[in-house]
């Protein structure tokens, strides 16, 4: 029979490696990446909060559209299956 003890578990704490250096290809990817998100967020102070909230409702209804198409496809082809599927018993 085994038994339980208070002791808690110990816990070292290793220093965190130093990240490698970069390659001049990930330093520019890195750059590059960084550059298109603040793009990105200049564009969006460029429009109108409005147009941002409306935009964002239209794209998730676009997807519920496709959605519901894609679901709909897939159970009329099931249902097909099924209608065309033989008996083994036969």
């Amino acid at each position: 029979m085994t038994t339980k003890t208070a002791k808690p578990p110990v816990v070292t704490l290793e220093a965190p490696e130093a990240p490698a250096e970069l390659t001049p290809l990930q330093e520019f990817v890195e750059h590059q990446r960084k550059a298109f998100a603040e793009a990105g967020k200049a564009m969006m102070a460029l429009l109108p909060p409005k147009f941002q909230s409306h935009s964002e409702a239209a794209v998730k209804e676009a997807i519920e559209g496709y959605r519901a198409l894609v679901n709909n496809t897939l159970d009329d082809i099931i249902e097909s299956l099924r209608k065309a599927k033989v008996d083994s018993t036969k």
